[in-house]
């Protein structure tokens, strides 16, 4: 379901991209709009996960600004969330749906939430390179109020437990 990975990555650098590019809110981002490809320090990142194609579609650097509801991936097989400052809060949740029943641009009843909270599995904070499976049902929220990570996506055509090595 998820798993810590050992990943190498220059922090500062990160940090300083982010406040130097330019942003845009998106989903539950407020994220970096420019190509973040042929930076030294997101490129380093690619190269020790050979399996993720290397290309901006597959990258996002952002702070966490608010509560995401519950999902399953609807273009990947999971993410490699990178903090860089602050961290974030997922829960996993044992709750059978397909893909596009629970896609996050969907609209949920509370009653649906509430039956999908029930199904709590585990709740992780994510402090450290962490990658998961998105087809488990899911949701996330910073712990702090300026959570910034680097997120790689997870090709399709990838499972997620070929990514990286466990710490």
């Amino acid at each position: 379901m998820y798993k810590f990975v050992d990943c190498q990555y220059d922090r500062v650098a990160l940090i300083e991209l982010f406040s130097r590019s330019n942003k845009a809110r998106i989903k539950s981002l407020y994220q970096v709009t420019d190509d973040l490809i042929g930076h030294q320090c997101v490129d380093e990142i690619f190269r020790q996960f050979p399996l993720i194609a290397h290309n901006r579609y597959n990258v996002e650097l952002g702070e966490f600004f608010s509560y995401t509801k519950p999902y399953i991936s609807p273009k990947n097989n999971g993410l490699l969330i990178i903090p860089l400052r602050g961290s974030v809060v997922i829960n996993f949740f044992n709750y059978a749906s397909a893909r596009e029943d629970l896609h996050p641009a969907k609209v949920i009843s509370q009653d649906e939430l509430e039956a999908i909270k029930s199904t709590l599995i585990e709740q992780v904070v994510i402090d450290r390179p962490f990658l998961f499976n998105g087809l488990v049902v899911h949701d996330y929220k910073p712990a702090d109020t300026r959570t910034l990570a680097l997120i790689l996506k997870i090709p399709l055509s990838v499972s997620w437990e070929l990514i990286g090595a466990s710490t």
